[in-house]
């Protein structure tokens, strides 16, 4: 008997476009995805987190933080903060942590019913905190765009902010220390840690991917093979060497009112982010939208989820054939699925 996924696909469109927002579900059955529902419309959906016993939390900006216990077809709101990045732990599912702009970070340890800002974070030095802005014409602070938590040690949580580098705390919030030496440009997307390694950390910015060996020190970078220089989300997964899936583009998203777009593409990495070879199968050598939300499967590490546009792309064999699954009217920000 084949395992019965679902999927939870967040839309969330420009300013100006009259596209719907909301989550669309979906579900897999004999191979096949089927859309099922949709849920919080008129909502710009910023993440999308599973837990295993079927919960899920969506982080809406400007809004607020909500849970659904029904698979996405109902919610609740939990906090009303204008949240940027969520992260739940399975090992300890009623520990959720939300983070928000401008730059603060909160914590429920009973699944939502109360939170706690973790207020340290905001007593950082000065000349740390002058970076937390978001460039543009307009001012703007800066706010996390990613949590990464470790699953071997609930204290120490890795914050990526955008714009402003990386910070980190090993004492569940007590002390935060800056983790942005080395990096060039401190837009920071995504930070993520290798399964087997754990002191090595891997991170993109706006202009670069980087590796660190040393738990966010000495940070390097890891491009070979590359051939764009603007860089998003990614998918780090186990086997016999670290894999990781990479989103990138060419130019920052002002330049993609282009011909062309975006010309966005993915990669692979089969040694740990040393080198890297684009994934064409079934892709355009070159995509007009951008790949905004890329995951990986629950239980099998060979399948892989991309939201390119306003579609879903699955691929059954680490990247190396794509085949869309889903196309709907909204642009797709973020994407997650569960077993």
């Amino acid at each position: 008997m084949g395992t019965n996924r679902k999927m939870c696909v967040g839309a969330s469109t420009m300013s100006g476009d009259s596209s719907p927002d909301g989550v669309v579900l979906l579900s897999e059955q004999d191979g096949r995805w089927q859309v099922t529902g949709s849920s919080l419309p008129g909502k710009k959906i910023e993440d999308l987190v599973p837990l295993p016993d079927g919960s899920l939390y969506c982080g809406v900006p400007h809004d607020g933080v909500y849970a659904s216990s029904d698979g996405g077809a109902h919610w609740d709101k939990l906090l009303e903060v204008d949240v940027r990045a969520l992260t739940a732990l399975p090992t300890e599912p009623a520990t959720i942590y939300a983070a928000t702009e401008p730059v603060a970070l909160y914590r429920s340890q009973d699944a939502g019913d109360s939170w706690e800002e973790l207020e340290a974070l905001r007593q950082i030095p000065e000349e740390i905190q002058s970076q937390w802005f978001f460039p543009g014409e307009d001012s703007q602070e800066g706010h996390v765009k990613n949590i990464n938590a470790n699953p071997n040690d609930l204290k120490h949580i890795v914050l990526g902010i955008d714009h402003g580098g990386i910070v980190r705390t090993r004492d569940g919030g007590l002390t935060w220390e800056d983790l942005s030496a080395g990096i060039e440009y401190l837009d920071i997307h995504v930070v993520n840690r290798d399964p087997i390694q754990e002191e090595l950390l891997y991170a993109t910015t706006a202009r670069g991917f980087y590796r660190s060996e040393h738990g966010g020190h000495d940070w390097i970078l890891s491009q070979e093979g590359i051939t764009r220089d603007f860089f998003h989300d990614f998918v780090v997964r186990t086997g016999t060497a670290t894999s990781l899936f990479l989103s990138t583009a060419n130019g920052s998203p002002p330049s993609w009112i282009r011909e062309g777009g975006a010309k966005s593409a993915i990669y692979r990495s089969e040694d740990g982010a040393r080198s890297w070879q684009q994934l064409t199968g079934g892709l355009p050598p070159s995509l007009e939208p951008m790949v905004w939300g890329l995951v990986g499967d629950p239980i099998d590490e060979a399948r892989l989820y991309a939201a390119i546009g306003n579609a879903v792309w699955q691929s059954v064999n680490r990247g190396d054939n794509w085949d869309r699954i889903y196309e709907g009217p909204a642009a797709l920000r973020t994407l997650c699925v569960s077993a």
